[in-house]
């Protein structure tokens, strides 16, 4: 058996190198994305309920918000705490 050339190898090690960078580069922009859609979701008035393609609720927040004020419009007594 013949053993790996040594252009061979490094053209391995730079395609290694390359892989792992933009490894990084994904893993930084995820970690950017999660934090941009966590600020945006908690300084939101308004209720967010996300559902999937079966139509099962998958998130919510502020529902509790949405009931209350849908119940002081409608006239009926809440008892929020």
């Amino acid at each position: 058996m013949n053993s790996p050339s040594p252009r061979t190898i490094a053209a391995a090690s730079v395609v290694s190198a390359a892989r792992s960078a933009r490894n990084a580069r994904t893993a930084a922009a995820e970690s950017r994305d999660q934090r941009f859609l966590d600020t945006l979701l908690n300084n939101m008035s308004q209720p967010v309920l996300m559902f999937d393609a079966n139509t099962r609720l998958i998130f919510c927040r502020n529902l509790r918000d949405m009931v209350v004020s849908a119940l002081a419009a409608s006239g009926m007594p809440s008892t929020a705490a």
